[in-house]
């Protein structure tokens, strides 16, 4: 990727998108796309934004889908309201002195105020709110933590500080009344064998950090290894005398080219920069599909495996 290519610090968030907007040229190249794209990457990677602007004279609602392949938080408000908190309930019992992912969705998909065009007002502007909520979720959620504010060049600075995230993450808090995941449509019944409860929940997969300032630093990250498969109980690990399942699962640090093993509280400690969440439920593939797939694979049929991935998507 030209684009990233010498010696200067490159960004991690930069190299990521780089990274699946390539790969999605790899499977769309010479295709006409009409529509919201249909390929697996974009089932995989990318989701879909809602923004609903409501006029808050008549109450008409002006609707529009982008899509997405990460959401970016901003941390350093939530920093504030948590200082502030702190502050004011100085007396009390222990505070947390630092903003949750949650909370930071909270802000990202709560409503702001704007003057917007209303139609049914006469084409003129109209006071109104703005939000987001999430049509569709990816199986692979990326957020990044906002924190190099370049919005004016003289005061260009790094946020430092820590942002508290979950090992497991329920989005649909944040999604619109009838979402779904980018992948339930490879199924012939989406979602039947899923709990309604489960669909859009998250389990924490990779957290890249960054040390430095904002001109220089180094990155590294944290992976998980997972053997859980709550979708196929004969992958499962043995359970353990109480009965519940364990979970066979290391987190490994990534730094350079030095691989150790890293602990729980290690990752759930660390100051975060990306977090990827992988979706903990896929839908199941109709059985006839599925068996024709392991036909092709079986022939070698590579190509062809490919192409059958790209399933419709009606809105």
């Amino acid at each position: 990727m030209p684009s990233l290519a010498g010696y200067a610090q490159q960004d991690a968030h930069e190299y990521y998108q780089a990274l699946v907007d390539k790969l999605h040229e790899s499977v769309t190249i010479n295709k006409i796309i009409e529509g919201p794209c249909k390929c697996f990457f974009h089932k995989v990677f990318f989701g879909r934004l809602r923004s609903t602007v409501t006029c808050s004279a008549c109450g008409e609602q002006r609707k529009t889908d982008d899509p997405f392949n990460d959401l970016s938080l901003h941390m350093e408000i939530q920093q504030a309201v948590k200082k502030k908190e702190k502050i004011t309930n100085a007396a009390g019992d222990v505070q947390r002195s630092a903003p949750t992912l949650q909370s930071c969705l909270d802000a990202y998909t709560s409503k702001e105020k704007l003057l917007a065009t209303c139609k049914t007002c006469g084409n003129i502007s109209k006071p109104a709110t703005k939000q987001l909520k999430l049509r569709k979720l990816p199986a692979i959620l990326c957020m990044q933590m906002k924190r190099f504010d370049t919005s004016t060049k003289s005061e260009s600075h790094k946020i430092e500080g820590k942002v508290d995230f979950p090992l497991t993450l329920d989005m649909t808090p944040y999604t619109t009344p009838h979402a779904a995941t980018q992948l339930d449509l490879t199924s012939s019944s989406p979602n039947s064998t899923i709990p309604h409860s489960q669909r859009f929940v998250y389990d924490l997969t990779s957290v890249i950090v960054h040390k430095g300032s904002l001109d220089s630093g180094h990155y590294y990250a944290y992976c998980r290894e997972s053997h859980h498969h709550p979708q196929n109980p004969s992958l499962q690990p043995p359970t353990d005398t109480d009965g519940p399942t364990m979970t066979r699962e290391h987190w490994y640090l990534f730094n350079d080219d030095r691989v150790t093993l890293a602990t729980t509280q290690e990752v759930l400690a660390a100051d975060a920069y990306l977090l990827f969440y992988g979706i903990r439920w896929l839908p199941p593939m109709d059985p006839e599909r599925e068996k024709m797939l392991a036909e092709r694979c079986a022939q070698g049929s590579g190509a062809k495996h490919r192409v059958d991935l790209e399933s419709s998507d009606s809105e």
